[in-house]
């Protein structure tokens, strides 16, 4: 599974980690490899407390992370508590289950704008997807 995970050299501390989660979840479970199947799409993840940013590029069999990409399709701007909970938040349907805690938490987070995601509605399967392979729950 780590050749579907493509780190480029450049990347550190943020990429590392969402690299060796991502890792850890092909692992743990490996029908979530689909997830990186189909169309191509980028993400730039922004954290703005610890004032670093990546860029998710699926490639159709892959992911690679690296840099910020330039107009990518989804942009997502929080701070790393946020991060942290957005990977281990229990999904319902590929969003957080508002019927959980936890859910409720990272639901009210993106309604106030704690958890800023440009690009949806449009793209809201992309965000699924993200949010399927990021979680831990």
């Amino acid at each position: 599974m780590s050749e579907r995970v493509i780190i480029d050299p450049d990347v550190e501390g943020l990429g590392m980690m969402l690299a060796d989660l991502i890792r850890g979840n092909l692992e743990a479970e490996p029908a979530r490899a689909s997830l990186l199947e189909g169309h191509p799409a980028t993400v730039n993840l922004h954290v703005h407390d610890a004032e670093v940013g990546v860029g998710l590029e699926f490639t159709g069999s892959a992911i690679r992370i690296g840099s910020v990409v330039e107009k990518a399709d989804m942009t997502i701007a929080t701070d790393a508590e946020s991060l942290m909970e957005l990977t281990n938040v229990p999904l319902r349907f590929g969003m957080p289950d508002q019927l959980t805690a936890k859910g409720r938490v990272v639901a009210g987070k993106l309604l106030r704008g704690e958890i800023k995601v440009e690009g949806l509605p449009k793209q809201l399967m992309l965000m699924i997807r993200l949010q399927r392979l990021f979680t831990v729950a």
